[in-house]
């Protein structure tokens, strides 16, 4: 996943701040898929650090 999550949250894509800048229909659908996916990235990494975790903690 070349996904930025904190990016995805916040809606952003780009760097440069654009003063006035006015969204589309569509742009406004693309940040709600990009804030889905970096929601998914999210909760991967805390069920991958649970499932580390937990057999860290079994195995020692």
């Amino acid at each position: 996943m070349h996904f930025c999550a904190a990016f995805g949250m916040r809606g952003l894509f780009n760097f440069g701040s654009e003063v006035g800048r006015t969204d589309s229909a569509l742009q406004a659908e693309f940040r709600a898929e990009d804030r889905k996916k970096a929601l998914q990235i999210i909760v991967y990494s805390v069920l991958a650090g649970l499932i580390v975790a937990s057999i860290a903690y079994f195995v020692s």
